[in-house]
């Protein structure tokens, strides 16, 4: 799989939660991740404690609680991977947004910007390096861009609308 594809499947499976879905970091996310890597580096500018995680262990604990007190996290990928390779080295930055919906129904919204660094270790490629940058939106402003960037994926909006 190449890296665009990779970057595209680590927000839109990674970290997507469904309804009632136990968020397990491992599992979802940390499959993108370099799990033996001395070099990881990790940050996102909505990690309240703006920590720089040395590990995807630190990663999960930055984030795994947050998602499980979530209801659902949907993402859109809404500006292509633009992906630069040398040798076994990559470095890849897209824009995505997401919709929140908390445990009592409030639902919020985020426009990302995420710049990975992945390294080809046995012909697979692995995040090492991670900065994602975010701002709050409005939410009604992250359904519209859910439904123009991905069609294909049914999402739950309030009011019964798809």
């Amino acid at each position: 799989m190449d890296v665009a594809q990779l970057q595209r499947r680590w927000i839109l499976e990674g970290w997507e939660k469904a309804p009632g879905e136990t968020f397990v970091f491992e599992k979802k996310a940390g499959i993108f991740y370099d799990w033996e890597s001395a070099d990881t580096a990790l940050y996102d500018s909505f990690d309240p404690q703006l920590r720089l995680a040395r590990s995807p262990r630190e990663w999960a604990e930055a984030f795994q609680a947050s998602f499980n007190r979530m209801h659902s996290a949907v993402h859109a990928v809404i500006a292509e991977p633009d992906v630069l390779v040398s040798g076994d080295l990559a470095a890849s930055t897209f824009e995505f947004c997401a919709r929140f919906e908390q445990a009592d129904g409030t639902a919020s919204g985020v426009i990302c910007r995420t710049s990975h660094v992945f390294r080809r270790s046995g012909g697979t490629w692995k995040i090492v390096r991670e900065q994602t940058s975010g701002r709050r939106v409005p939410v009604e402003e992250v359904e519209n861009l859910l439904k123009r960037f991905e069609p294909a994926k049914r999402v739950d909006l309030p009011g019964g609308q798809t």
